[in-house]
């Protein structure tokens, strides 16, 4: 590797860091960063082994072809319009992800995890800030629902996915010490009741299913992982149902939909 290319490559961690940070804070931020991450792979050269790389991973390559099939799929579309808002939705799969996949270094996951976590805790203090009255909502926050950064709809699955790393954390890395394990599991645990005061459907159940996915690692016996992760979601399902009128709601609306989808036919509804 010669100078010039560690230098480009030091920068590319650096945004991909930044990145990681300004995603659950801020669209514009993390949409800079996204874009000078595309335009740094794009006009830094040595195209013949950047395009080597996405030729010879497999998800790049499902990726870029998840994203055509699409673009086929406007041959038959009868609403034109839709179908070119859909491929937009999903240009990313074209762009984005192989470019990301290309940069990102494995020694360097460490940082972008923590970036990543540092940012969610601010948001998740805000958020409590919010709910108990602190300070006033601002942006698209509200008391009963106080996701100030982002939508409750994009707030809860990066906050399910928050917590799996942490509880990842916890479970997994035995390099940590006692204080730090305790920190972690501290912000799981805040994490996870305010995954419940807010109304993201999605993210809750995302939440659940990472839940499950952490005892399935931790277990050797799949038996015993079912067990203990039947019993914990039930538990966690049932306190919050109880506790979190929000939560109560939308675990109401959800069943009122899937018994009276007539109902629903006629307006558009979310899961999130």
């Amino acid at each position: 590797m010669n100078l010039n290319t560690f230098r480009i490559d030091q920068i590319y961690q650096y945004l991909l860091i930044a990145l990681a940070f300004l995603l659950p804070l801020t669209v514009v931020g993390g949409n800079l960063m996204m874009v000078s991450i595309v335009l740094l792979w794009l006009f830094s050269g040595d195209y013949k082994n950047k395009f080597s790389q996405i030729r010879s991973n497999k998800v790049l390559v499902a990726s870029i072809i998840f994203f055509s099939l699409h673009v086929v799929g406007l041959l038959w579309t009868e609403d034109i319009k839709w179908g070119l808002h859909i491929v937009k939705k999903m240009i990313d799969f074209l762009i984005f992800l192989p470019i990301l996949l290309t940069v990102t270094k494995k020694e360097y996951i460490k940082y972008y995890v923590s970036a990543f976590l540092l940012a969610m805790t601010i948001s998740e203090i805000t958020s409590y800030l919010i709910w108990f009255e602190v300070i006033n909502p601002f942006k698209s926050a509200s008391v009963l629902n106080p996701t100030p950064f982002m939508s409750h709809i994009s707030y809860n699955p990066f906050l399910a996915f928050a917590i799996y790393l942490l509880l990842h954390e916890v479970f997994f890395n035995s390099s940590i010490n006692s204080v730090v394990r305790s920190v972690y599991s501290f912000f799981a645990i805040t994490m996870s009741i305010n995954m419940f005061i807010t109304g993201g459907r999605a993210g809750q159940v995302v939440f659940f299913v990472m839940i499950v996915l952490i005892f399935f690692q931790h277990y050797q016996k799949k038996t015993l992982a079912l067990v203990v992760s039947t019993v914990v979601v039930s538990g966690i399902f049932f306190s919050a149902y109880q506790s979190s009128e929000i939560f109560q709601q939308r675990v109401d609306q959800t069943v009122n939909e899937a018994l009276n989808p007539n109902l629903w036919s006629g307006s558009r509804s979310s899961i999130g």
